[in-house]
């Protein structure tokens, strides 16, 4: 099964956009989806980011990629291609990324307990805006925080977001049953996207990557630095996602272990599903 996927660049260094690069790395995430696709830019200084998206492939946006994202005065472009699972891509809200409730986020995931999560939030007077269960992330995030995030939702989530409040930096995050790779480039920058394997299909040139590790929080400041740290009592092994091995063709590295930590005291956890049990043999999402 395909998911969505996502990806994106921050700009470490102050220097120029490498609008190729980016496109490149937005063309190479259709692989996990092209059923919509839209992009998020920062400009330096900017009160908010700018989104464009639209049903269909990257193709349809790209020049409005380049022309909004050249120059030295972008801060970051998040991005996104999506497999549809709830909400029809015609409605354009329902397409990624999402700006709701006072943030813009790129999922790659779904939402088992959408329903359960929507219908608490909104004794707080906080109700969903479109039908796509992603923008209940957006909700919890509005609610309470990304722990009660990583705590509450049964599913998988790997995450990018911006809080209006603070335009100017990215944060990352996984638990561990989606893909999440971070990397440097040669100059400096700060990519990432759902696999390796996209980022080395695309014009980047990396200078070092690593895996994202479920359940920390990675966040991205204009003075170059990712900061990190763990949000949740859970642990997981990072999800290597599926690539080509370079003897042995296609194959699955690293799988993740089934030895989670119990949730912790979050006052919305203990109304979250169980986390099933991911092994080779009950399958992982494939790329």
């Amino acid at each position: 099964m395909n998911m969505c996927g996502i990806g994106g660049f921050y700009n470490a260094t102050g220097g120029q956009t490498p609008v190729a690069a980016l496109s490149s790395l937005w063309r190479a995430l259709e692989v996990r989806g092209t059923h919509a696709s839209g992009f998020s830019v920062g400009w330096m200084d900017a009160d908010l980011p700018l989104t464009v998206k639209r049903p269909g492939r990257t193709s349809k946006l790209a020049s409005r990629l380049e022309q909004l994202s050249s120059g030295n005065h972008t801060q970051y472009v998040l991005l996104h291609t999506r497999h549809a699972t709830q909400g029809d891509v015609n409605q354009n809200g329902n397409n990624h990324p999402i700006v709701e409730h006072g943030f813009t986020t790129t999922h790659n995931g779904w939402v088992n307990n959408y329903y359960e999560i929507i219908d608490e939030l909104a004794a707080d007077g906080i109700k969903p805006v479109n039908q796509v269960d992603s923008e209940c992330l957006n909700m919890i995030l509005k609610a309470d925080s990304i722990q009660e995030l990583a705590d509450w939702v049964d599913g998988p989530v790997s995450l990018a977001w911006v809080d209006h409040d603070k335009p100017d930096t990215v944060h990352l995050f996984t638990n561990g049953q989606n893909p999440l790779v971070i990397a440097r480039t040669v100059e400096g920058d700060i990519v990432w996207s759902s696999t390796i394997s996209i980022l080395e299909k695309s014009d980047f040139v990396l200078k070092d990557y690593f895996h994202a590790v479920p359940f920390k929080q990675y966040t991205l400041t204009p003075d170059g630095k990712i900061t990190s740290e763990y949000i949740s009592d859970q642990r997981d092994d990072p999800h290597w996602g599926f690539h080509r091995a370079a003897k042995c063709g296609w194959s699955w590295d690293n799988l993740p272990k089934a030895d989670k930590v119990p949730q912790n005291g979050s006052k919305r956890a203990k109304k979250a599903k169980p986390k099933a049990v991911y092994s080779q043999k009950r399958g992982w999402v494939w790329e």
